[in-house]
């Protein structure tokens, strides 16, 4: 739709000087389509010829751009231990890629420790993989230091083509959340005080660690229990 096309005429023969006639039209500025032009010389002796510009080819039309977005959740809650991975395709390299979360204060915004890479290369047999991590074909890795939420990618390439990927999100387990109980000594020097942990949250299996004390049999004291 630019309709910028432009067409010229080179004369030989007959006598100088020469016009030239293009219907009308504006040979610097010209649509799609053919266009003739008659040249006449001096003596009244005139010969067409005839051009066609072709309508501008869109880069994008048939790039076959793809941008996946895929998750590892994070291993605990609140910390920035998971992952997004966005595999890209298609388009002509390279490829620049944003990624964007929702942050809670400021909405869609990029996350900046995701901020944008630019693939100048793609190692087709095992993935462009800054991170040193095992990949797979044209795949970029953000990870493993992303919070949890929603995460997506904008991928461009050499073109200026994009795509956009589906929202995908990174998740977390609950909080973990520990309540320890005790019993107090039966008789003084028994040391038969008890203590037991009340867990919620995280993953299970749960493991605890009064320490090396035996909660068993407790002496009066203290005891920190790590779940």
């Amino acid at each position: 739709g630019a309709n910028d096309g432009t067409a010229s005429a080179s004369v030989s023969g007959g006598t100088s000087p020469y016009t030239e006639d293009w219907g009308g039209a504006d040979q610097n500025a010209l649509a799609p389509g053919s266009y003739t032009v008659t040249v006449t010389d001096a003596n009244g002796c005139s010969s067409d010829a005839t051009v066609t510009i072709a309508a501008a080819v869109d880069p994008c039309a048939n790039a076959n751009l793809s941008v996946v977005a895929t998750t590892v959740d994070a291993a605990c809650y609140g910390e920035a231990t998971g992952q997004a991975n966005i595999t890209m395709g298609g388009g002509a390299m390279p490829y620049t890629l944003e990624i964007w979360t929702l942050l809670p204060v400021f909405g869609w915004t990029p996350y900046v420790v995701l901020q944008t890479d630019t693939l100048l290369t793609v190692d087709l047999g095992g993935g462009w993989d800054p991170l040193g991590l095992l990949g797979v074909p044209n795949t970029l890795y953000s990870g493993p230091y992303a919070p949890a939420g929603d995460y997506y990618g904008v991928m461009t390439d050499a073109n200026g083509c994009t795509v956009t990927s589906a929202t995908e999100t990174i998740g977390e387990p609950a909080e973990l959340v520990v309540t320890a109980s005790s019993t107090d000594e039966t008789a003084v020097g028994a040391n038969d005080g008890t203590a037991s942990a009340s867990v919620s949250g995280g993953t299970s299996p749960y493991t605890e660690d009064w320490g090396g004390a035996d909660q068993n049999a407790l002496a009066p004291g203290s005891y920190t229990v790590t779940v």
